[in-house]
């Protein structure tokens, strides 16, 4: 009896701790809440990919992949990724870490030399 409550404790531990290590996702409504966060800043053109998982027991992590305006400002770029970030903040404020990948226009094709 006690070696099986051992065996129960042993595997609740193990899928705990592995949500705890890897990270779990966050319910359907908090990633679109975040979503709409994000798409509600006018400077943002495009969601390229979000992924939002729990860190540790209640923190969230966000990764972010975006696309702003291309006519954007190096001090306007500043403040659209505060404006995300208290956009995101203030509908989920689980969300302790916010990371944001900016996508730049592709430059212009080399030209051949003749």
């Amino acid at each position: 009896m006690i070696a099986a409550m051992i065996a129960v404790f042993a595997v609740v531990l193990i899928t705990q701790l592995h949500h705890l290590i890897a990270g779990r996702p966050v319910p359907d409504r908090v990633h679109a809440s975040i979503r709409a966060g994000v798409a509600s800043v006018s400077e943002v053109e495009a969601i390229n990919s979000m992924a939002a998982t729990f860190a540790g027991s209640d923190e969230i992590v966000v990764d972010l992949d975006l696309d702003l305006r291309e006519e954007l400002t190096t001090g306007q770029i500043e403040e659209a990724l505060d404006a995300i970030h208290d956009a995101v903040t203030i509908g989920e404020p689980r969300v302790k870490r916010l990371r944001v990948d900016l996508n730049s226009p592709s430059p212009a094709a080399p030209r051949s030399r003749r």
